[in-house]
């Protein structure tokens, strides 16, 4: 048997994606170990087949990349930029998008917390967000 403790961390977010519906999920940590069926704290429409997603500038914008895995349109693979507090509060916290290159995936943060890197598969590139200029 294996026994998880989240202890420090109970209060920190938990974000997932999901691809069918388009959606981020925000789910609260704690209440996933005392009453999981109220963990869901926060639902978000992003664009087409969300995939990755980061937080940045100190945990005050969620960055998710959206895939587009059908194709539906060059327009469809971006980055959404979202509120997390906004989310938790149940406000519109979609704050809008950044352009990408197609196929945008995995993330991350550079180490003085200032750019984000995008790997984007289809068109072979790293893109580079100035996380300043965020929404």
């Amino acid at each position: 048997t294996e026994i998880y403790t989240l202890s420090l961390h109970d209060a920190l977010p938990i974000w997932v994606t999901t691809r069918q519906s388009n959606e981020v999920l925000g789910y609260s940590a704690g209440l996933l170990r005392s009453d999981p069926g109220k963990a869901l704290q926060a639902r978000v429409k992003v664009g087409q087949t969300p995939i990755g997603v980061v937080l940045v500038n100190g945990g005050s914008r969620l960055v998710v990349s959206d895939n587009d895995g059908q194709h539906t349109s060059n327009a469809a693979h971006n980055l959404a930029v979202i509120d997390p507090s906004a989310a938790f509060s149940q406000k519109p916290a979609l704050l809008g998008y950044i352009h990408s290159g197609v196929s945008p995936r995995e993330m991350t943060v550079s180490p003085d917390g200032k750019f984000l890197y995008v790997a984007d598969r289809d068109s072979a590139q790293v893109q580079v967000v100035n996380l300043s200029k965020l929404p």
